[in-house]
């Protein structure tokens, strides 16, 4: 059997030679596609890279992220360059104009191979105001059959800025939707319980959630996490103590699906990923060996057992809060994981503002503060 995914070169200083040479080097290996993973923290010119990839001869997709990770690290510098044995599919979609009209006649022109594709790799700016309304359009275009799995790109200062790798250059609130030639196993988990709630999102625009209960929303979420823990937002940065404490968002078969609160503007709560009105929300909690039980946890839901060498090829779309909230035991984390996988399996992904994935029950959904594993099934 093939491995889609031929070669593995990771540059861990994170400069344009280093970005040239991992993928002249996968090219020289034969690479007919490639699939790029950098570190935001590269600094590197926009200018400079979109001449280079605009003049490069074969596909190539991928994004800036807040951290990459290979095998057990995870890199705040450095690139990953995978060389792949197939010309795979992208297609492009600007966000920008907010049409989902023209998002469908985009993916209706530039993705016709959407049809006959096993499975999707899909990776959009984290930062965008489109990314539901988006995800709703692309799942009524696929359907429920094709696993979908991938991330949000973009900067941890959670200013919006060019993140996305094309041939074009690198794009700033957009998506590219990846058709793969096998199927994949995906794998989710988070390991937040409930602490507070249920509140019920009486006003809410997008990804903002002005009021909790018909009370202003940082107001209910401040009292809440106060009274419940030691934690005082007078002694940090909002950030600081709201990583600790995302909401639950409960769908309608019970599951939790986790939303991260990353500001507070004038008594609202923005957040990554936008909450409905009248939904039911949550306040979760977690703890180190909650989050860490998870991560070995993870492959269980895989619809084929790991070890038998299904995950030879292993995309990992992890959120960038997680990171931030382990610290130093985010290593564990990651060797958690791989001990779950075969011996010689290949773990690569990122450390994500936003993670997407294919639900059980078909939507595709954007994540956060969860562990997205996708196996992808060889030829």
């Amino acid at each position: 059997m093939n491995k889609l995914i031929a070669s593995t070169s990771c540059d861990r200083e994170g400069t344009f030679q280093g970005l040239k040479v991992a993928i002249e080097s996968a090219m020289e290996q034969g690479a007919k596609s490639l699939f790029i993973l950098s570190c935001d923290g590269n600094e590197m010119p926009v200018e400079q890279l979109n001449d280079y990839f605009q003049h490069l001869d074969i596909p190539v997709f991928g994004g800036l992220f807040p951290q990459i990770i290979s095998g057990t690290d995870n890199l705040e510098r450095g690139h990953i360059v995978c060389g792949l044995g197939q010309a795979l599919p992208v297609g492009t979609i600007s966000l920008a104009n907010g049409s989902p009209a023209r998002w469908r006649e985009t993916l209706e022109s530039q993705c016709p191979w959407l049809a006959n594709s096993k499975s999707v790799i899909t990776l959009i700016d984290g930062l965008s105001q489109h990314i539901d309304p988006f995800f709703e359009l692309l799942y009524d275009h696929i359907g429920p059959d094709k696993p979908v799995v991938g991330g949000g790109a973009g900067s941890l200062t959670l200013k919006q800025k060019p993140c996305l790798i094309t041939n074009q250059g690198v794009l700033t609130d957009a998506a590219l939707v990846i058709g793969l030639p096998l199927g994949a196993d995906i794998g989710i988990a988070h390991g937040w319980h409930q602490m507070a709630g249920p509140f019920l999102v009486t006003k809410s625009e997008g990804n903002t959630i002005h009021t909790l209960n018909y009370e202003p929303a940082f107001k209910v979420y401040r009292e809440s996490i106060e009274s419940g823990s030691d934690k005082r937002f007078a002694d940090a940065e909002f950030f600081t103590v709201a990583k600790s404490f995302p909401f639950g968002l409960e769908n309608l078969d019970q599951e939790i699906l986790i939303r991260d609160p990353i500001t507070e503007e004038n008594g609202s709560l923005v957040c990554v990923g936008s909450i409905p009105e009248h939904a039911m929300v949550y306040i979760m909690q977690g703890d180190e060996e909650t989050l860490l039980n998870a991560a070995q946890e993870v492959t269980k839901s895989f619809s084929s057992d790991p070890a038998s060498g299904i995950g030879a090829n292993t995309l990992i779309f992890d959120c960038i809060s997680r990171g931030l909230y382990l610290g130093d035991q985010f290593n564990k984390e990651l060797e958690n994981i791989c001990s779950t996988l075969p011996k010689d399996a290949l773990l690569i992904g990122a450390l994500t503002l936003g993670e997407i994935a294919s639900s059980p029950w078909g939507p595709i959904q954007f994540l956060n503060k969860t562990i997205v594993l996708s196996a992808l099934q060889e030829q």
